[in-house]
């Protein structure tokens, strides 16, 4: 292919993604969404140039469609994980191969359902990744700082996450930590089948808060093990983990926890004798 026609299939691609966005329009999209979608379609739409150029234009298994697959595959993934619906995701092909058919090509009627199966099939596995990701955002967001005393804190952790999301989670809960002056704090963690998956973030996290001062104590499956890796405490439960917190913090001064030092404040001043 020379110059002239590298410049020619490119005033055809613009054409034809004119004529794509004029028919993406009329599908149940934004407008800026049609926009978005005119150009992440450029790839596609210069394979199909090729593909439909060729004596193999109607058959999608060939080697000539193969950019086509997957360009097509990819734009479906992509429109998926824009949140695009699926009303509008059956609409695109057509109005794609519409457009080919606006600006003069020839366009088999046997590749409109041929194609628009593979847009959906990456469309499909989009959505999945994108229903994954929500997920994995609100499952984080449920990992929290729970103060349920005065400068003493328990985070727990379940189920397993992205580690650098995990990292990035963390460190601005730590931030939350440093700034309420914690003299301890419970992180009871099981992440994963054996604990190991999201170990780095945990203990990078446990790191920073020692290193101000707090005291870390570990609850679940690798707590003994974390423990022993950054000279921490381990308790088998939650329950005797924020024991041992309210210990340190000298909010428990005798072991059947009678006493809570600031209630023993309040209930010796009830008790003096007025003069």
């Amino acid at each position: 292919m020379n110059d002239g026609d590298d410049i020619e299939a490119e005033r055809a691609a613009e054409r034809v993604v004119a004529s794509f966005r004029a028919g993406a329009s009329k599908l149940p999209l934004r407008a800026s969404f049609v926009e978005a979608l005119g150009v992440e379609a450029r790839p596609a739409i210069h394979a199909l140039l090729f593909a439909l150029a060729t004596d193999r234009a109607t058959d999608v298994a060939s080697l000539e469609h193969h950019e086509t697959m997957a360009m097509l595959a990819l734009l479906g993934r992509s429109f998926a994980m824009e949140g695009a619906t699926p009303t509008a995701a059956l609409g695109v092909v057509p109005a794609l191969l519409d457009a080919f058919r606006a600006e003069g090509f020839e366009v088999a009627e046997a590749l409109y359902g041929s194609l628009s199966i593979v847009f959906l099939e990456g469309f499909v596995r989009g959505r999945e990744e994108r229903l994954r990701a929500d997920f994995a955002t609100s499952a984080l967001a449920h990992v929290v700082l729970l103060e349920p005393l005065p400068h003493v804190g328990i985070v727990v952790l379940r189920g397993e996450h992205d580690p650098e999301a995990l990292a990035t989670h963390l460190e601005s809960i730590a931030r939350q930590a440093f700034s309420r002056e914690l003299a301890a704090c419970v992180v009871d963690a099981a992440c994963g089948p054996d604990g190991t998956e999201s170990a780095d973030p945990i203990l990078h996290f446990a790191g920073l808060m020692m290193s101000v001062g707090t005291h870390i104590v570990f609850v679940g499956p690798a707590a003994d093990a974390w423990r022993t890796t950054i000279g921490a405490e381990a308790r088998p439960t939650l329950n005797e983990g924020v024991e041992r917190a309210l210990h340190h913090a000298r909010l428990i001064v005798r072991d059947d926890r009678s006493f809570v030092i600031p209630f023993r404040g309040i209930l010796r001043g009830r008790a003096a004798p007025r003069r």
